[in-house]
């Protein structure tokens, strides 16, 4: 019943309610109060804020070991990960108006940024989270990647079979292929993806240029080695893209989880500074 759910919508839109009302609630008291001096985190309702969003931050950054808690009794991991989303956008709100706008070289606007860079690099995820499984089943057609590479090898299998029936020249060029084409490899090579220069495609190429002039008769044996290159350059494609999907979505966390830590560190000094030397 209710049709599709996201994370975005769970529990008929439960956590997103009481971000909103949390967001309303704040502004309201915000608008409302008028302290000495204007607004500030020293007030009461400045204090009463900062409470609230460090409370949040702890609240959030418990979600990171919540999720590797697996078959843990509670609500479902899709739940908390709602409430992480909307609470954190909420966060965004309430830890501002605690600063009253008042920013400068300081722990606190340090602080303060770090949240924001957190918060953005967690909506960044979220499209990653909601985008990243459809275009990876469209990508390997609801396939595994190992299923990919498998396939690879055994048209390996079937190219080394059919090259001998050509003559060297176009077999030096199916053996360009066979040992030259690589999956992987650094970060960057990853993140190219399907733009990396491919042996396959080189070997494809090749031998498409030297039957095209005439210096080879187009035999059943050219006409299945040109198949089969095309074949491998359509499963390593595939496979190159599943590799850059992934290769993203850990540049994404190398971003997340140290931006979450620092903010942590300046939470602190925050805090300290507040109680000990403000």
């Amino acid at each position: 019943m209710g049709g599709h759910r996201t994370i975005l919508t769970y529990g008929r839109h439960l956590w997103l309610k009481l971000g909103m009302g949390l967001i309303a609630l704040s502004c309201a008291a915000y608008v409302w109060h008028e302290p000495i001096g204007g607004p500030n985190g020293g007030s009461w309702l400045g204090y009463t804020l900062g409470i609230v969003g460090a409370g949040l931050i702890g609240w959030l950054t418990w979600f990171g070991v919540r999720k590797r808690q697996h078959g843990r009794a509670g609500p479902p991991l899709q739940a908390w990960l709602s409430a992480h989303v909307h609470l954190g956008l909420a966060l965004a709100v309430i830890a501002t108006l605690h600063t009253g706008f008042q920013f400068g070289p300081n722990i606190h606007t340090l602080a303060w940024a770090l949240m924001m860079g957190t918060i953005g690099s967690g909506v960044v995820g979220v499209a990653v989270y909601l985008t990243l499984p459809r275009i990876q089943t469209a990508n390997l057609r609801g396939r595994a990647l190992t299923d990919v590479l498998q396939e690879v090898a055994t048209v390996d299998v079937e190219l080394r079979r059919a090259s001998r029936d050509v003559d060297d020249e176009l077999n030096r060029w199916v053996q360009h292929s066979d040992g030259h084409c690589k999956v992987g490899g650094g970060l960057f090579t990853q993140l190219r993806g399907p733009n990396v220069s491919c042996a396959n495609d080189e070997a494809l190429t090749a031998i498409q240029v030297l039957v095209s002039d005439d210096r080879h008769r187009e035999s059943q044996a050219v006409r299945q080695l040109l198949s089969l290159l095309s074949r491998k350059s359509r499963l390593l494609s595939q496979a190159r893209r599943e590799v850059q999907l992934r290769a993203w979505l850990r540049l994404w966390l190398f971003a997340h989880v140290p931006l979450t830590f620092a903010l942590l560190v300046a939470l602190a000094g925050h805090v300290l500074s507040v109680f000990f030397f403000w």
